[in-house]
């Protein structure tokens, strides 16, 4: 990984660098780790875990379940009139469905990602990436670089072909008073 986009994602930036797609096959266990045995571990976020390789740790209590809950073609300032011209994105909402809290991972949109810090157990969040492929089938992938040892690995990629909405009624200004002096009073 070149220095710029390891400063880039120190820095909280990586969503404006493009990143690969997902590989078509999920990822091998750790090493030291019998495969389907990943309930003793847990990954420790690393500023460097894209592209890298986590380290795991252990972890007690019953694993996280990331997942996509929904995604849509949406404005960035969210739902409301619409102030042209507002960028339209897809906006994606995740969740932990699992009993035990997710720790810091990364959601992938058609080449953009973003962080999240975590979620609790039965937590969600909403993320918001610029641009996206009208008439065509969008991707979206929950712990993209396989940070999180969950109950599920299976269920963190969700595709789907996004129908365009009509935009809101474009919002009306709001007049602001000035305050005039009659005629004559000031001179």
């Amino acid at each position: 990984m070149d220095s710029s986009l390891i400063l880039a994602h120190a820095l909280g930036l990586m969503d404006f660098f493009p990143v690969d797609p997902p590989p078509p096959n999920p990822p091998p266990a750790p090493t030291g780790t019998p495969a389907g045995d990943d309930s003793s571990v847990s990954a420790t976020p690393s500023p460097f875990a894209i592209g890298g390789t986590a380290t795991p740790t252990p972890i007690t209590g019953a694993p996280p379940d990331l997942v996509i809950l929904s995604m849509k073609i949406d404005l960035q300032s969210g739902p409301g009139c619409y102030n042209p011209p507002a960028a339209m994105g897809v906006r994606v909402a995740v969740a932990n469905l699992g009993a035990g809290e997710a720790g810091h991972f990364a959601v992938w949109v058609e080449g953009v990602l973003q962080p999240v810090d975590g979620l609790a157990a039965g937590e969600t969040a909403s993320l918001w990436f610029t641009g996206y492929e009208q008439n065509d089938t969008t991707t979206a992938v929950v712990d993209y670089s396989d940070e999180v040892p969950e109950g599920d690995e299976g269920n963190n990629t969700r595709e789907e072909r996004l129908p365009v909405p009509t935009p809101p009624v474009t919002c009306t200004p709001t007049p602001v008073r000035t305050s005039t002096p009659p005629p004559g009073r000031w001179s």
